[in-house]
Order: C-alpha cells, then structure tokens, then sequence
C-alpha cells in the first residue's frame, strides 16, 4: 500500500474504489446465498476500514483527510439541515417494515461501515488526489464518481429495479456535490459520514415508491443540493 500511495494517489484511491466495490458487491452476493444477508459483507467492510485506517495512521494522514474536528461551526453551515432533509425523502411517502428486526440491524451496521468508507474513498482518498490538478475538477470527478458507483445495487442482489437505480444515481450525484463543497470548507468528513449514514439507514425503512413519487424526490434533493451549494459558496468563507 505504501508504494502504491508513494507512486500515485490517484492510483491508490482508484484502487480502493475498486476493492470496495467488487468486494462489496460480491460478499452482498454470497451473504444473499448463503441466507445470512449482510453478514458476510460487514466482515469484509470491517476488514477493509480497518486497513485503511491503520494505513492513514501510520502516516499520520488523519487530518488530511478529515479525520478530526470541522473547521467551521455548524451554526455558519446552517446546523447541516439539508441533511435532514435528505434523510427524510427515504421516509416522506410512507414507513414500512422491509426486512426481520436482525436483518435490519445487521443493514444499518452495514450502512455505517458503507457511509464511513464511501465518504473517506471519495471525499478524502479521490478528491485530495486529484484536487492536485484542480478543485473544480475534483469536485466534479469526485461525486459523479460517487453516483455512477451506485449501479452496483442492481447487481448486488439488492432487488433494486433499473428505475429506482437510476433515480438513486441522479440524486446520489446532486448529494455528492453539496457532501465535497461541505468536506472543503470544514476540511472534516464528520459531518457527511453522519449525514451519510442516517439516509442509508432511514432506506431500510422507506415504503415502495411510484414512478411519480421518484420524480418528486429526485426533483427536491436536487433543487435543496443546488440551493444548499450556492449558499456554501457564497457565504461561507
């Protein structure tokens, strides 16, 4: 690891997208099988976070990659309320009860190592590694990045239809935006993983949705993101 860090970031984060993303999608795959859902992928998770920790903290990279206390009161970021909002779309057109109560514990323990992860690869590992060559492209690459890698949940035996993952992505990649323009200003990941983590978690609990339904939320995700950004850029310094 440490040579590959040494001869490119890029590389390296690329990597780790990739080992994320296989590895996830394949133990999502054999948990499925072996009727255990979840279980093996928090193994794996677990595994891989603690590698990637481990890693930073030996090179004494915590705080460069947001590790540690955010630069900016929350009250300058408006108490992070977009976030909320975000999370409830999950809830707003009902509440239902999708999987037993151990699956769904062993769901939002896997949305926590998801989020931590997902935010440390592309709001810490990507975008320093490319913000090298320009914020503005990194911002872009990092959460179209983030977006596109939701396809994985039509293959992963997540049931999730081709319609929703689509909506998924759109929504994804206007959540992704405002998540690196907060990680840039309050140079902290803390904020996001927990934002990250309570919409992840709220899913396990959200109702079946129309088409309709999905335009509706994608629509307002998309116009709080952009809303949300313009104020970040304008006013906080």
């Amino acid at each position: 690891m440490q040579k590959l860090y040494q001869k490119s970031q890029i590389l390296f984060s690329v990597a780790f997208i990739i080992a994320y993303v296989v590895g996830a999608s394949f133990f999502d795959g054999l948990s499925s099988a072996i009727k255990a859902p979840h279980l093996i992928t928090i193994l794996f998770l677990a595994i891989l976070t603690a590698l990637l920790l481990f890693f930073l903290r030996n090179n004494r990279l915590f705080e460069h990659y947001g590790l540690c206390k955010a630069k900016i009161t929350a009250k300058k970021m408006l108490f992070y309320l977009p976030f909320l909002l975000f999370a409830c779309m999950n809830l707003v057109f009902g509440v239902a009860i999708n999987f037993s109560p151990l699956q769904t514990a062993l769901f939002i323990v896997k949305m926590a190592f998801v989020a931590f992860l997902e935010e440390l690869i592309f709001r810490g590992l990507l975008f320093k590694a490319m913000a090298e060559g320009g914020i503005k492209s990194a911002v872009l690459v990092s959460s179209i990045t983030f977006g596109i890698g939701h396809i994985v949940n039509l293959f992963n035996g997540s049931g999730m239809t081709l319609v929703s993952n689509l909506f998924q992505i759109v929504t994804a990649v206007a959540i992704g935006f405002v998540f690196t323009l907060v990680v840039i200003k309050t140079k902290s990941i803390w904020a996001v993983f927990a934002a990250h983590f309570v919409i992840n978690a709220f899913s396990a609990f959200s109702a079946e949705v129309s088409f309709y339904q999905h335009i509706i939320v994608a629509a307002i995700i998309i116009l709080v993101s952009a809303l949300y950004c313009l104020y970040i850029i304008k006013f906080v310094k």
